[in-house]
């Protein structure tokens, strides 16, 4: 059990209070829905408030359910729209400072890697949307964390945690089923005792998530029947792997701003890397634009990039468990949308970028030791690229020159 000392609980309301403020303030600025919100998910929403029942078919079900628990809190509004993803992030930062400390120990890591969560503009982004990959990151991400406990404590209750965790991911989102395959691989590669009970973790691992995605289906299937359960996810299946692949260039650049400048990003992961803005919603009067863009902090990004592959060397050379982990978690956020048949989004990164940030905020604590001038720089140098970006990613208004200036390296063009 991890122990906590008083200065640390007091960081955890700070942090937590301080989330919490920057994620809700503007909250209303769209006060209407745009991009997939407006699209998919706060109709799902509404309807399930209406019907009982999820009637859409591209997603699962249970992130759409969240949605509506907020509309029915909140009320048909921005706050019940997107305050669940504030909430969810603001979890998310957490348990990053749990995960840390988990894994390396002491106070500085855990702090450095939630501050730097913290100041991460996709997640910002994110936070502020009502869409459904900040559910499933922090589902996944929680079960990355609670495998880990297994894997040191041996504990039944941590896997059945990580697997439930998983499970919830998998209801929210197919591609949770990604970390769960990468899960399963670590149990074979870390997991200490015969292949015999390996294979029997690792059927636990594969059989509850399957379960509990059943099981979120429930109120469908009660209204209806199985058969209209079966129905639905075919149709599902279909349409992410047949449907979407052929229509996507007919479909896409009505619901998409400015498709053809991110057509190449959709079509091609190895172009993530380039950290390209992607517009969300854009809104130009004469000289001045409001905007809101989907972009990892560049001084975050690019540098951890480099770092958790470099992890991943170091580990295999030192088998060093730890740095592998993160590279894994990391990597199943990434790699598997090389070989997907249907379009991709970067915003697919947002669970693999928690891994990339207890990675950079390990490097950071080891250069704080030689150089503590140079690690709290580049800490700071983090919130100011933040703080630069803000109004472009909140939708504030500004002078398209300044977008222009702060976007040239990608050139990103204003209508």
């Amino acid at each position: 059990m991890q122990k906590f000392l008083t200065s640390e609980r007091y960081f955890f309301t700070i942090l937590t209070i301080f989330n919490l403020i920057l994620r809700t303030s503007r909250l209303n600025s769209p006060q209407f829905t745009y991009f997939d919100e407006k699209n998919f998910f706060v109709p799902a929403a509404n309807n399930i408030l209406k019907n009982g029942i999820d009637p859409e078919f591209t997603l699962p079900t249970f992130g759409k359910m969240i949605i509506a628990l907020g509309i029915k809190l909140f009320g048909n509004n921005y706050l019940g729209w997107r305050l669940p993803s504030v909430i969810f992030t603001t979890i998310t930062c957490l348990i990053i400072y749990f995960f840390a400390k988990k894994l390396f120990g002491g106070r500085f890591i855990p702090a450095m890697a939630s501050i730097i969560f913290t100041f991460e503009t996709a997640w910002f982004v994110h936070s502020r949307i009502a869409l459904l990959e900040v559910f499933l990151s922090t589902f996944v991400v929680a079960g990355f964390y609670f495998l880990w406990l297994y894997l040191e404590n041996n504990n039944c209750k941590d896997f059945i945690l990580a697997a439930t965790f998983f499970g919830l991911g998998l209801a929210v989102k197919w591609s949770a089923a990604f970390p769960i395959i990468t899960a399963v691989l670590v149990l074979f590669i870390f997991k200490k005792t015969k292949i015999g009970y390996k294979a029997k973790l690792a059927a636990a691992l594969i059989s509850l998530p399957i379960v509990i995605y059943f099981l979120s289906y429930t109120p469908l299937v009660i209204k209806t029947n199985f058969q209209r359960f079966l129905s639905l996810n075919q149709k599902m299946w279909q349409f992410h792997t047949v449907w979407i692949p052929y229509n996507f260039e007919k479909v896409a650049p009505p619901y998409i701003p400015k498709f053809d400048y991110v057509h190449n990003i959709f079509n091609n992961p190895s172009s993530w890397i380039l950290n390209k803005p992607i517009t969300y919603l854009e809104e130009v009067n004469s000289m001045d634009v409001k905007e809101i863009l989907f972009i990892f902090n560049p001084i975050t990004f690019w540098p951890g990039l480099l770092l958790i592959i470099f992890s991943f060397v170091k580990g295999i050379q030192t088998r060093n468990k730890k740095l592998i982990y993160l590279f894994l978690i990391f990597a199943s956020s990434y790699i598997p949308w090389f070989f997907s048949p249907r379009f991709s989004i970067p915003y697919y990164l947002l669970f693999g970028i928690t891994a990339l940030i207890i990675n950079l905020a390990y490097y950071i604590n080891l250069v704080r030791k030689k150089s503590p001038i140079f690690a709290y720089l580049y800490i700071g140098l983090i919130i100011l690229t933040f703080c630069l970006f803000y109004p472009v990613i909140s939708f504030s208004e500004v002078k398209i020159s300044y977008l222009t200036k702060l976007t040239s390296i990608w050139g990103l063009p204003v209508y």
